[in-house]
């Protein structure tokens, strides 16, 4: 990433590269720069385990790191996929351990994003992004922060709220994504075109939502292309 080498579709290269040659961005392993950040945003995978539960250890893996480093009046947010309840029930002990207090010194926030990963981002209608706090001030204040990035935020009452949010989310995507697969095995041995057929169902103006991707993210929101401020990223 130093070298101005993008690893994924979403950045071109050229455009990391200009951030870079300004100054703005800079990739880094050492977790000391977490106590000089004002803010620390969370987004590590969250993979099931065999036995279908989330594997958080990547979560509290750098939970733990940020959590070490904290200093008053950071806002950290969580962005990775996971139970509900996590950034209250996780996160919160981890700071609280450490002298803070949220909503006073610390604030914790739990973002929603609906972007379709690993695809280049193309103009089109912009969707709202969810963001919930801990307390009504961590919700502003990272409300505060997507705003500059993302644009367009709903703010909900709570991070279990969001957390709930994105997983149905998910939960939708999949469902429909799952349908069209085997819809798609069913057109095959009749011999119809799949596509013909769910563009037909999507003249529908209510109660359908069209999936084409095949075993990959579904078709049912248009990507947005954010807006950045000016400031260095790490």
């Amino acid at each position: 990433m130093n070298a101005g080498r993008s690893y994924t579709p979403d950045v071109s290269s050229a455009d990391l590269a200009t951030v870079l040659e300004a100054g703005r961005y800079e990739a880094t392993a050492d977790c000391s720069v977490l106590e000089r950040s004002d803010v620390v945003i969370i987004c590590v995978p969250t993979p099931l385990r065999k036995s279908k539960d989330p594997d958080i250890s990547f979560v509290v893996a750098a939970a733990e790191q940020v959590a070490a480093r904290f200093r008053p009046g950071q806002l950290v947010v969580l962005e990775s996929t996971s139970y509900p309840g996590t950034t209250e029930e996780l996160l919160l002990p981890m700071f609280e351990a450490r002298g803070a207090r949220v909503g006073v010194n610390c604030f914790l926030a739990f973002f929603a994003r609906a972007d379709r990963s690993g695809q280049r981002r193309v103009q089109g209608p912009r969707h709202s992004k969810i963001v919930g706090g801990v307390t009504p001030e961590c919700t502003r204040l990272a409300a505060l922060l997507y705003r500059q990035i993302v644009g367009a935020v709903t703010e909900v009452s709570s991070a279990r709220v969001a957390e709930l949010a994105k997983l149905y989310e998910n939960v939708f995507r999949n469902v429909n994504i799952a349908l069209a697969n085997e819809f798609a095995l069913m057109c095959r041995r009749l011999e119809v075109n799949v596509r013909e057929v769910i563009d037909a169902a999507a003249t529908k103006p209510f109660g359908f939502l069209p999936s084409t991707r095949a075993r990959g993210s579904a078709d049912t929101a248009s990507p947005s292309t954010p807006s950045t401020s000016p400031g260095k990223c790490v």
